[in-house]
């Protein structure tokens, strides 16, 4: 249905280094890739939605919003 890579995030730099090192390792191995790979999946990816779920989601999450409104207009 959807077709995504996968991304692997690999960490044994990070238990590799001493203490001192850890944080530093951290965030060239794990966490500036994790940025980057949300980054592009949040603000460059074309996303395509199957047309029965995103009308599933819009039913869903309409629900809500119409209780308040009635109830809202009766009290």
């Amino acid at each position: 249905m959807w077709k995504r890579n996968m991304h692997r995030l690999d960490a044994t730099e990070v238990f590799l280094k001493n203490a001192t090192r850890q944080e530093e390792a951290w965030e060239d191995h794990v966490l500036s890739k994790s940025r980057r790979i949300l980054h592009k999946f949040l603000y460059e990816d074309t996303h395509v939605v199957p047309a029965c779920i995103a009308a599933s989601v819009v039913i869903a999450s309409s629900l809500p919003a119409m209780a308040a409104a009635a109830a809202a207009a009766t009290h």
